[in-house]
């Protein structure tokens, strides 16, 4: 069984918390974060969540493809 396949099985079953390195993922992509999503609280990464979830789910992706 591939790693892919552990994690996604795993998924299926508890959730999973993955560490990396998030901040500088997203300065790699602040031309795809407007001021405004901020909601004046910068550096407060989670609300990205709800204000900017096109921008999460991609540094998601790029998590669980590497």
């Amino acid at each position: 069984m591939s790693v892919k396949q552990t994690l996604l099985e795993t998924l299926t079953h508890r959730p999973l918390i993955i560490d990396g390195a998030m901040g500088t993922q997203l300065q790699e992509r602040t031309d795809k974060i407007p001021e405004s999503a901020w909601e004046g609280l910068e550096g407060c990464n989670e609300l990205l969540n709800v204000t900017c979830p096109e921008v999460m789910s991609d540094i998601f992706h790029a998590y669980l493809t590497a």
